[in-house]
């Protein structure tokens, strides 16, 4: 059965390039533009893993992964991406499971997120 994955990425081209991505790969992947709209696609269906862009219009990813891990899904694993440099300062902190840095590798993208469903 293939995996289920949720992008959160507000900017279009960035969330239809990971979708590409994971779904060339066998994933199944929802996707969302804010992290409302990410709460409402984990209320329906609980995906094993999230990539959500820090930067969103509504909620910081760091603010939406607190939120999914303390009240709807403490068993989705979550990565957040980011070009901020300060990124592994506030992971530190955080209830994600991984940080990448933007730009990324797709290979290693797939690995990280692979990991973390192992």
């Amino acid at each position: 059965m293939a995996k289920r994955i949720l992008i959160v990425e507000d900017e279009e081209d960035h969330r239809d390039l990971l979708r590409l991505i994971f779904s060339v790969h066998g994933f199944d992947v929802d996707t969302a533009a804010t992290a409302l709209d990410a709460l409402a696609i984990v209320h329906q269906r609980r995906p094993d893993v999230m990539v959500v862009d820090v930067m969103l219009p509504d909620l910081s990813g760091w603010e939406l992964s607190d939120r999914i891990k303390q009240e709807l899904a403490p068993d989705t694993r979550i990565l957040i991406l980011s070009a901020s440099a300060d990124i592994m300062q506030r992971f530190q902190h955080s209830r994600a499971d991984d940080v990448m840095m933007k730009p990324f590798d797709d290979d290693e993208l797939l690995a990280k997120v692979r990991h973390l469903l192992a």
